[in-house]
């Protein structure tokens, strides 16, 4: 009896030490499921925090971009600046013969003819002659002035030349006067200003190429669209003052002297009053011939009819009188 209780006790020892293991593995089981979801709520946390210290990091590199374009264009804008004020210097530091300077010549002329209408097609074929064209001109004619105003380009290099030729006209008073514009500082400065545009227009489509969001782009875009349009002007001007270094302008006024007006009408007024008497003469008979053609026309149509008419009354007239001369001669 003893045994049997012993071996139930020991039975029964060991299936409590049996259920109290299953316990501390069951306990250790959960220990080791709150560690596992405990560490992966940390880690994905920290890779939140990781994505969102990344997303404002690159927003504060691509502003970082964005500050230092415009620097750069700022520094670029400043810089041409001081190249354009040094340019000036250097252009107003060197001298005249090192230069290649750019200059425009104007000219004032004044020509008295003594007759208008011969020199005329002599003044328009020096012109084309050399090389030049007229951009204006008007005519004037009256009792005291006879002449006309010319406004001519000619190239540079024949500026001297064709004032020498208009001079060896057949005139009778010449005056000239001759007016200088340095435009080199002008010139100057619009190259220093291209030079950096061109600069600023580069970067900014390098910085377009660059960009990632709508904003920027637009920005960017504005910005080149201003600085192209600047660059349009700049070389408008350029070609502008180009224009005007290359051909030379001339106003030109050539008249005929009232003096030689009024000579001419004396002598061509008795010669003018025989043309004038002849041709009313002619002219009052030609307008006689034609009335007399209109009224043999207006007539014709009644005498037409009046023959018709007329017509078989003097055929029997006739023969009535025919008939009484033979009788009168059988008698």
């Amino acid at each position: 009896m003893c045994r049997s209780v012993e071996r139930k006790k020991r039975k029964l020892g060991n299936r409590i030490a049996l259920h109290v293991c299953v316990l501390l593995l069951i306990f250790s089981a959960m220990l080791a499921g709150c560690g596992s979801s405990t560490s992966s709520t940390s880690l994905t946390s920290s890779e939140a925090k990781t994505e969102t210290l990344g997303t404002q990091s690159d927003s504060k590199n691509q502003q970082n971009a964005q500050e230092m374009a415009r620097n750069e264009i700022q520094t670029e804008t400043s810089n041409s600046e001081n190249n354009q004020t040094a340019d000036q210097e250097q252009v107003a530091a060197q001298p005249a013969a090192a230069q290649d300077r750019k200059l425009v010549y104007k000219a004032e002329i004044t020509m008295e003819v003594k007759e208008y209408d011969a020199v005329k097609p002599s003044i328009n074929k020096l012109i084309h002659r050399t090389g030049g064209y007229v951009t204006e001109y008007s005519d004037t004619q009256n009792a005291h002035e006879h002449g006309g105003v010319y406004t001519v380009r000619v190239p540079v290099d024949k500026f001297q030349a064709i004032i020498t030729q208009l001079e060896q006209l057949d005139v009778e008073r010449f005056e000239r006067s001759y007016t200088t514009q340095d435009v080199t500082e002008e010139y100057v400065d619009l190259e220093s200003r291209l030079k950096a545009k061109r600069l600023v227009e580069s970067r900014l489509l390098g910085y377009m190429e660059k960009a990632t969001k709508a904003d920027d782009l637009l920005s960017y875009s504005d910005t080149l669209a201003t600085t192209q349009e600047e660059i349009e002007r700049i070389v408008g001007r350029q070609k502008y003052l180009n224009n005007l270094v290359s051909m030379s302008t001339i106003q030109l006024r050539v008249y005929e002297s009232s003096e030689n007006i009024a000579a001419k009408k004396l002598e061509e007024a008795f010669g003018e009053r025989i043309g004038r008497t002849l041709t009313n003469s002619l002219e009052a008979l030609v307008e006689l011939g034609k009335g007399i053609l209109l009224a043999a026309v207006a007539v014709l149509p009644f005498v037409i009819v009046f023959s018709i008419l007329v017509s078989p009354i003097v055929y029997i007239v006739r023969r009535r009188r025919h008939s009484r001369g033979s009788s009168k001669q059988k008698e």
